[in-house]
Order: C-alpha cells, then sequence, then structure tokens
C-alpha cells in the first residue's frame, strides 16, 4: 500500500489487461523412493528427477524466462490483485507489446526443431544421467514435446456487463462496485510497485558506489559509468510507466534524474566529498520513497457473495 494522493479517473482508461500463458513441458517428476537408500525415514523424504538437461533444453526455457522478463521490465505483473500472469500494459505501449510477443513466438520456432532433432539423444542421455530412475513413460514423443511449449496471450477488458442492469440492477450495482475495487487495487498496485522500483535502483545506485551493501570499503569499490547509464535507463521507462498519474512519484524521480544525470563519472571516482554530497542527496530521495510505502499482507480481489433477502 502505497500512502499517497488519491487517484481520480479509471486507471483502465490508461492500461489495459493482458493474460500471457507460457506453457512448458513438466521436466520434474517425482523419483522412485524404493529406488533410494537412506538412513533416514524415508516416508519423510521428498526426491524429484529432472529431464532433459541438454543445451536444446536450456535454450528452450531461457526463451521463455526472456518472455516473463519482458512483461515485467514493459508492463506491471498484476499477481497480487488478479493471478499470476496477468499483467497491466499501458496503452501507449500496446503496440509494442504485442509486435514483441509475436517477435517471442517466431523466436521459439527454430529452438523447438532443434529440440525435436535432439530429442531421441536427450532421452538416450538422461537414461544415462538417470539410471534406474530413468522411466521411458516420462517421454512423450518429439513431436508432443515440442507442442508442449507454447506462448499465448489475450487482451482482456474489465467492465461491469451491461446485460446485468436489465436482469436486476442490483446485482450490476454489485458489478460495477467490484470492478471500482480492482480499478483502486490496481491502482494501489501500481504505486507500490514503481514506488519500490525507485527507491531500489537509487539505493543500488548508491550501494555499488560505496561499497555499504557488502561492508566494502568505498576507497576499494570501482565505480563505472553503466551504474549512472543503468538509472537514466531507468528514468526514461518511468514517464511511459506512469498510468495513475502518480505526481508525488514524478516529482521525486525527475529531482533523482536532475542529480544523476547532472553527475559527473570522474569526480565521483576522484573526489570523494563529491561522491558523498551525491550519496547525501540520493538517500534523501530513498527516504522520502520509503516513508511512502506502508507494508501491509499481499491481498487478491475477493468478490462477495449477496446474501439472500
Amino acid at each position: 500500500m502505497v500512502k499517497t494522493q488519491t487517484y481520480s479517473g479509471d486507471v483502465f482508461d490508461n492500461l489495459v489487461l493482458i493474460s500471457v500463458d507460457t506453457e512448458q513441458f513438466g521436466r520434474f517428476r517425482k523419483a522412485d523412493k524404493t529406488k533410494i537408500t537412506t538412513g533416514a525415514d524415508i516416508a519423510r523424504i521428498g526426491a524429484t528427477k529432472r529431464l532433459g538437461d541438454s543445451s536444446e533444453m536450456q535454450a528452450v526455457c531461457a526463451k521463455f524466462r526472456e518472455v516473463g522478463c519482458y512483461m515485467r521490465t514493459k508492463t506491471f505483473a498484476l499477481n497480487d490483485v488478479l493471478k499470476s500472469g496477468v499483467y497491466g500494459c499501458p496503452v501507449a505501449r500496446v503496440k509494442d507489446v504485442h509486435t514483441r510477443l509475436v517477435g517471442f513466438q517466431s523466436e521459439l520456432e527454430p529452438l523447438l526443431a532443434d529440440l525435436k532433432a535432439a530429442w531421441a539423444d536427450i532421452i538416450s542421455a538422461d537414461q544415462v544421467a538417470l539410471g534406474d530412475q530413468f522411466r521411458a513413460s516420462d517421454y512423450p514423443t518429439a513431436d508432443e514435446a515440442a507442442e508442449s511449449y507454447v506462448i499465448k496471450w489475450r487482451w482482456l477488458d474489465i467492465k461491469a456487463p451491461t446485460v446485468l442492469a436489465t436482469v436486476d440492477p442490483a446485482v450490476f450495482a454489485e458489478a460495477k462496485a467490484q470492478v471500482e475495487s480492482l480499478a483502486s487495487e490496481t491502482v494501489e498496485a501500481i504505486r507500490g510497485m514503481q514506488v519500490r522500483a525507485l527507491s531500489e535502483i537509487l539505493s543500488r545506485l548508491t550501494e555499488k558506489m560505496t561499497g555499504r551493501a557488502k561492508g566494502v570499503d568505498s576507497s576499494e569499490k570501482i565505480f563505472r559509468n553503466s551504474v549512472l547509464t543503468e538509472a537514466l535507463d531507468f528514468f526514461s521507462e518511468f514517464e511511459a510507466m506512469n498510468v495513475t498519474n502518480f505526481g508525488e512519484l514524478s516529482r521525486l524521480a525527475a529531482k533523482a534524474k536532475a542529480i544523476v544525470k547532472g553527475a559527473d563519472p570522474d569526480l565521483l571516482r576522484d573526489e570523494e566529498q563529491v561522491k558523498a554530497q551525491f550519496v547525501q542527496a540520493v538517500d534523501a530521495i530513498v527516504e522520502q520513497l520509503d516513508v511512502m510505502l506502508i507494508p501491509v499482507g499481499k491481498r487478491r480481489l475477493a468478490f462477495r457473495r449477496r446474501t439472500a433477502a
């Protein structure tokens, strides 16, 4: 939860929900515990085996991780408001996100072709590596394995169905209230994510500069220009992601951007006083960001049942 100004308007005018599913071949199976020798009570031991440790399989899995990383970077992961796999995409980014997802699908095709070609060898290698835990029935055909990897998505529209108004006005009013509650929690979640993201990028900036995160003396720390570049890249993304018109955070982000943009990397490396002033200014912003955050338990939107009249 974020301690900040209220939001007026409908966040879904600036944000579109998208559900992204990345289905994959299940590589983990239960191991046969009757073939495990141990001095422990076997009934209290859990054991799994991992299938397909090959470069082809790893390449496919890496592509799926890339999809998740892209979505978390370019959109808002709304796990706590809705469910895992649902993201809030700024309207201005819809075309770019759709194009990139199509690109991921295209990039996956040759990787799956390589996986199919190597499938028999992968099974043979597993037979050796897994020994008496190998079970041929764990493996589908090469075509089935490749087809199990899917990247798909759906754009979602969140509105109370107008047909409810003709069926039961009370039900329609309740549905509208549920959507309004979802919008409110979405704003709260997005603002919390943005506050934490800015706080983390600035904290990482000063930690790398001073070495205090790992207890390293600042005189031993090598400060690289890329540290500032990373922060500036974040600021360039920030406004595109400010879908809740978060004025307080915009002000702090602009202030932090001016500090970072105006910094001379050589002076920060060579002049302790300049570095100390820079760190002090950035830390002051981080402190303000921390005050804005109110720790609360994770919540999901709960739809209440109507009680009988």
